[in-house]
C-alpha cells in the first residue's frame, strides 16, 4: 500500500492518493488517519485520486467503505469530494455515486482529472504538483 493525502490552502484542499494493493484494515486505518487532521476545514473540498489503487475487499467492505467515507465527509464538513478513478472502474463506481448522492452527499466520479479539479474549483496545476510529491515520497 502506498496512499497518503496533502491538506492544501489553508485546509480549504485535501488531495488524497491511493496507489498499489490495500487491504479493507488498511483502508480503515488511512481513513481514521486523515478523518483526525485537525488542519481540515469545515466546507473543504476533497480530490480523491484512486486511478493507481485496488482494494482487496469483499462486495460488503467496499460498501462499508464507501459509508464511511460518507460518514468521514459529513464528520469533517466536507462539501464537495470528486472522486478519480481508472476508465475501467468507472461505471462500478457511477453505481456507488448514485446510491451516495441518494444520500444526499455531494460525492461526484470522474476518470478526468481536469474536470474533477474545475468541479472541485481547484488548480489543475496545483493539484497535479500534489499528487507528483506524494509518488516521490512513496519511491522513497
Amino acid at each position: 500500500m502506498a496512499n497518503g493525502y496533502s491538506v492544501l490552502n489553508d485546509g480549504t484542499v485535501v488531495i488524497i492518493k491511493w496507489q498499489g494493493y490495500s487491504s479493507y484494515e488498511e483502508a480503515l486505518v488511512f481513513d481514521k488517519r486523515w478523518r483526525a487532521d485537525t488542519s481540515i476545514r469545515p466546507g473543504a473540498v476533497i480530490l480523491t485520486d484512486a486511478r493507481f489503487g485496488a482494494f482487496d475487499t469483499t462486495p460488503q467492505q467496499a460498501i462499508e467503505l464507501w459509508e464511511l467515507t460518507i460518514k468521514s465527509n459529513h464528520e469533517k464538513g466536507i462539501s464537495k469530494h470528486a472522486l478519480l478513478v481508472s476508465d475501467v472502474e468507472f461505471p462500478k463506481a457511477k453505481l456507488f455515486e448514485k446510491e451516495i448522492l441518494s444520500k444526499g452527499q455531494n460525492i461526484i466520479v470522474f476518470s478526468n482529472i481536469t474536470v474533477a479539479c474545475k468541479w472541485l474549483g481547484v488548480d489543475y496545476g496545483t493539484v497535479v504538483k500534489c499528487l507528483d510529491e506524494m509518488e516521490l515520497k512513496s519511491d522513497g
